[in-house]
């Protein structure tokens, strides 16, 4: 992998992967899914800051899914899985878009289609297909498809109040930070928007954990 690549996204990504340690100190076997894992960078960096995590990695883009394959079996990762497929508002087909910003394998948008080459999956799938309750660390750069997931209350609740911790990029000619702080309220996130990664916290299960701290002993 380029290591220009890696430290790119260490600087991105390292302020939520700190807010998340700040918060849970204890969870050193996190879930994690990676949607929108590009060539496995972020996969890589993951495995480093939590060598005991279960990693879940879905990327649709076939170039890239196979440089994401071969980098994981290269770094000899365990407990990684990965998936050619899309993260979308529902089970469907999706085409690749080759006008999306700069055209380039790190910005690639994908269109639904009837008879679309690539799977797309929405979050509920993707968490039972895993066999998975709560997913500890979500991280999303899916290119534009959060406003289906992020941008709908009846999509973000079929599967936020399940996520503990999420890191995100906001790609604001889909979305804006109008358009998903209510939904991130409502649900019982707390929510720090960023220039390049947004992430949020589920209080839930922060008050969940401190009740069980300090239920008394019998």
């Amino acid at each position: 992998m380029q290591v220009v690549n890696q430290l790119l996204f260490k600087q991105c990504y390292s302020q939520s992967i700190s807010k998340f340690k700040q918060l849970y100190p204890k969870l050193d076997t996190p879930i994690i899914f990676d949607l929108g894992a590009y060539i496995g960078i972020s996969c890589l960096y993951f495995k480093t800051i939590f060598p005991l995590a279960e990693v879940f990695c879905l990327e649709p883009d076939a170039e890239n899914y196979e440089l994401l394959r071969k980098n994981i079996q290269t770094n000899q990762l365990t407990q990684v899985s990965y998936t050619e497929a899309a993260v979308w508002g529902k089970n469907t087909r999706v085409v690749k878009d080759q006008i999306f910003r700069d055209g380039k394998e790190w910005s690639t948008s994908f269109l639904e289609r009837e008879f679309g080459s690539i799977r797309a999956f929405d979050m509920p799938t993707l968490m039972q297909s895993k066999q998975i309750d709560t997913i500890d660390f979500l991280k999303m750069d899916i290119e534009g498809a959060e406003q289906m997931l992020l941008g709908d209350l009846e999509k973000a609740n079929s599967f936020l109040p399940k996520v503990r911790f999420i890191a995100f990029e906001l790609h604001r000619e889909f979305l804006s930070e109008g358009d998903i702080q209510p939904i991130f309220d409502y649900l019982g996130f707390d929510l720090v928007l960023g220039k390049d990664v947004s992430y949020a916290w589920n209080k839930n299960y922060l008050s969940q954990a401190t009740s069980k701290t300090h239920s008394p002993s019998f």
